[in-house]
Parts: structure tokens; sequence; C-alpha cells
């Protein structure tokens, strides 16, 4: 549990409420490369996003967080069984999986320790999926105005990890036989409140308000981006980076 650092249990209720959803075909995907469709293992799942994408594939999904905040607020499911447990020791048993996924979360783990983990409890061709996305699409105002009312009070604030993150994971040592993969993106039709509210569940955006006492949101920087944004809601797109590979 020491390398364990939780960046999103205080807004734990704001997270599931808040956070993104992925895109069904994601999920169609890794399980059309899984060896077999019994048990899936989603490891940091937060809130459960992944955890109910896998379920619509897999008969059973074990759903791990080391945060306990955050599996009390995990939408329940038949077939999810959530625990509270890191992601270097999951509490599995050997070789009982058949996929292993980590949505937008890879870049917080011990990853040599976790690798150790997904080869003890993944079975003979289990696939293993982590993805993450960072820059999202949208009208050119808004964008212009996150950049340069957000970005500059929030520099100082990201945690190391999150530049993995943001290079699309493409630096990370992924030691599992790669599976080209699909282009997938998430896509949300929003109001200036709604982006404002996920902006508020960043690791960077709670460490302001702790530091601060504000959100960086709060007055005329809140009052700017809704004016840029518009009254009528706007589509936004975030493009995934996903790295899928074979446990050998």
């Amino acid at each position: 549990m020491a390398s364990f650092q939780d960046h999103f249990s205080k807004q734990a209720g704001e997270y599931a409420k808040h956070r993104l959803t992925y895109p069904p075909a994601l999920f169609e995907f890794v399980a059309s490369v899984a060896p077999a469709h019994d048990v899936a293992w989603d490891c940091a799942t937060g809130n459960g996003q992944a955890a109910h994408g896998m379920r619509d594939h897999f008969e059973r999904v074990i759903a791990t967080d080391a945060a306990e905040r955050q599996i009390e607020h995990a939408v329940p499911r038949d077939g999810i069984e959530y625990r509270v447990a890191t992601a270097e020791r999951s509490g599995l048993a050997d070789r009982s999986v058949s996929a292993v996924t980590v949505a937008t979360a890879f870049h917080w783990l011990d990853r040599e320790a976790f690798a150790t983990e997904v080869r003890r409890v993944a079975r003979d061709g289990a696939v293993i999926a982590v993805w993450t996305y960072a820059w999202s699409e949208m009208a050119d105002d808004a964008k212009a105005a996150i950049r340069e009312l957000v970005a500059p009070q929030l520099a100082e604030y990201w945690p190391p990890a999150v530049r993995a993150a943001w290079e699309g994971y493409a630096a990370l040592h992924f030691p599992f036989t790669e599976i080209e993969t699909p282009a997938f993106e998430i896509r949300r039709l929003w109001s200036a409140d709604e982006f404002i509210a996920y902006m508020s569940t960043w690791s960077a955006t709670q460490a302001f308000i702790r530091d601060q006492g504000h959100s960086p949101f709060d007055g005329a920087v809140g009052d700017a981006l809704r004016e840029a944004w518009g009254p009528e809601p706007a589509e936004i797109r975030w493009p995934l980076d996903i790295r899928v590979g074979r446990v050998e």
C-alpha cells in the first residue's frame, strides 16, 4: 500500500457523477481479442466506469481500487465484484482472468510490480488493455479560453505522473506482445457548467483548491469560460490513447 498515492478520494462523489465513460466499441474490441469471456479484472476501477463496459462482454468482472472511498461510490451491478486492493496485490487467484483493463490510471501504478501481478493472475493468452485521454477537441473560442485562463492556474499543481498520460503512454514500458488497435474516442454534448464540473475532478484542480482555498473556476474565470462557450451545449471529443497486449 505504500506506493499508492490517492489523488481522487476527496472528490469521489463528484468523480462518480462527472468523470467520462468509454465507448462501447472499445470493450467490444477488448472482448474480441480475449481468449475467453469468463473473468476480467478491471484494475484501478475508480467508480467502475470501465467495469460496467467489460461486464457487457464478460460473465464476471472483478473491479479493484486502492481507494476505499472510490469503491464506496461505485455503481453496483450483478456480475461485478468490487474489492479494495492495490494493483500490485490484487488478491486474485493465479491464472484466473482472461482480460485485464486499466482505464486512465496506468500512469499512477507501480508498473513493474503491476506487470508481475498481471502475469501471475492471467491465463495463457490473456489480453491486457490500458488507455487514457488527455487533450479534448472543442470549439476554438472555448479551447482558447481554457488554454489562457485555466492552464496557467493549474500548471504547477499537476502531479509528475500525469505527463505520461499527456504523452499518450507512448513512452511507458509495456512488457506485453502488442496488438494493433483501432482508434476510439469519447464524445459528449456538454454545457459550460458540465465541462467545469468535469475539470473540477482533475487532480490538479483539487490540489489548487487545497492550496488556494477556492476553485480556479470561481468568479471572473468561470464567467469568462461560460461566455466563450456560449449558452448552448457544445460537442467535445477526447481521442483515446490505448495500448493492448497479449500476456505470454
